[in-house]
């Protein structure tokens, strides 16, 4: 479970679509990262990384490692490896550095210098001749913008000679330094698509299947048979995360992104990146095809991560570790008595919207207490979650995972009693989709029976309309 802290925006470099073009003189202060790392560390990340800006830019960045290994995790980078040079790599692998993030834009120095602003296409390959061979899990990530659309089977042979070093192709966002030049820098989604589709069968057929490959950014109905590769934040183990100025860790989220009404019925939909928001407000929705066969779970499931020690001010255990630090739809905090446990809702067959809405709007989380691989009896097996009467005061609600506990009712049995006395009371033409399972059956009959209905029934299941 990794944590991403930015140090400071200040570069070396002038990429032109850069999201913090305009933040170049914001840094984070030593005690402000430091104090970062120990939160990390207090959370249970089991790894930190470093990011800006450009993070090796800080004198700081070794004392940062050495603090991050010292917490007991590992250290990640994200960098755009100008500085990385082997003297660098083997100064951090000292303090566990596992993993490397790095950018390159072009497979040519042409093209790569042009779009980062800096003359640094042959440092980068430096770095990945360092990085190359430690067993390290290195990435190189290319930028797709309108100038380079053409060439990103240049950047795949650029790092040909680095087996073990993952590639990824990511759509450009629409915010900050290519908000400005949107025209000159963003390419239609449609155009992008089928030149990542060349890329990726270009890396796997030139390393005989062998090099990680991955995507970003791009509609997955626009990339049939790579939906798997998707290599957002959370792909890449990432939980949390803080920009420079902000108190604390945050959980990651798409919320830079939309899925517009159109994809509501998308079989790809919870995995899928959608659209980001600029684009969408600039060209809509049209080059979109959503799935509309497939399987789509219907359901996510919230899995133990662990018991809750403590409690804060008031008692409120949530408010002990930090209302911020954790996902308001994907963390649920449960009290049963007096034992607190935390779960967490990893599922990307749904988008954060959805687990949220399903969550706090909807109210649908019950406990499954079937002791089984499924429940298979509603009404006896699940318990019904729902928020604790304390969370409807808080002033911290509106950022809280909020804490649930069981309701001391079957629900079930409680709505299925009203089910039966609405239908002993319908009258009129009924048509019961679905009447193979017979459940209501004797409710409906009472009134066919006595000629205040006319019941149609029908069963799509051949082997239940037969039974």
């Amino acid at each position: 479970m990794k944590a991403l802290v930015k140090v400071g925006y200040r570069c070396n470099q002038r990429c032109a679509f850069c999201h913090c073009l305009d933040l170049r003189d914001r840094e984070a202060t030593r005690a402000e990262v430091d104090a970062l790392i120990d939160r990390a560390a207090a959370l249970g990340h089991d790894m930190l990384v470093l990011s800006g800006g450009e993070a090796t830019l800080r004198p700081e960045l070794l004392d940062w490692a050495a603090r991050v290994a010292a917490r007991g995790m590992d250290l990640g980078l994200v960098t755009n490896a100008s500085l990385l040079d082997g003297t660098t790599v083997d100064r951090l692998s000292r303090h566990r550095l596992r993993y490397v993030h790095l950018s390159l834009h072009g497979g040519t120095a042409e093209t790569h210098d042009a779009l980062a602003g800096a003359p640094n296409f042959e440092r980068v390959l430096r770095a990945l001749r360092a990085l190359a061979g430690r067993g390290l899990e290195v990435w190189v990530n290319c930028v797709v913008v309108r100038p380079n659309l053409d060439a990103l089977e240049e950047v795949v042979r650029a790092v040909g000679p680095f087996d073990d070093v993952g590639l990824k192709f990511s759509m450009v966002e629409a915010r900050g330094g290519a908000a400005e030049e949107l025209d000159a820098l963003v390419p239609r989604v449609s155009d992008v698509a089928p030149r990542v589709r060349a890329a990726v069968a270009a890396a796997l057929a030139a390393s005989g299947g062998r090099r990680r490959v991955a995507h970003d950014g791009v509609p997955l109905c626009l990339l049939p048979g790579l939906e798997g590769l998707r290599g957002d934040l959370r792909a890449h183990g990432f939980a949390r995360m803080a920009e420079v100025g902000e108190p604390d860790l945050f959980p990651v989220d798409d919320e830079n992104a939309v899925h517009p009404p159109r994809c509501r019925g998308c079989a790809l939909r919870g995995r899928c990146p959608g659209l980001y928001r600029g684009y969408h407000a600039r060209h809509g929705d049209a080059e979109l095809s959503p799935v509309v066969r497939g399987p789509r779970s219907n359901s996510f499931n919230y899995v133990y991560e662990g018991r809750v020690v403590g409690t804060g001010a008031g008692g409120c255990p949530v408010e002990a570790l930090g209302v911020g630090a954790f996902d308001r739809g994907r963390h649920l905090f449960v009290r049963n008595g007096e034992r607190v446990a935390r779960f967490h809702a990893a599922s990307r067959d749904f988008t954060d919207r959805d687990v949220l809405e399903t969550k706090l709007a909807l109210g649908q989380v019950y406990l499954d207490a079937s002791g089984r691989d499924a429940p298979d009896d509603f009404a006896s097996q699940l318990v019904k979650l729902a928020e604790a009467e304390r969370c409807a005061a808080c002033e911290k609600a509106p950022r809280c995972t909020r804490l649930f506990e069981p309701v001391r009712e079957n629900v079930f049995l409680r709505d299925d009693a009203r089910v039966l006395d609405l239908l002993r009371s319908l009258e009129g033409d009924v048509l019961d989709v679905g009447c193979g399972e017979g459940r209501y059956g004797d409710a409906l009959a009472d009134g066919a029976a006595a000629g205040r209905l006319r019941y149609t029934g029908v069963e799509p299941d051949p082997a239940r309309a037969a039974a």
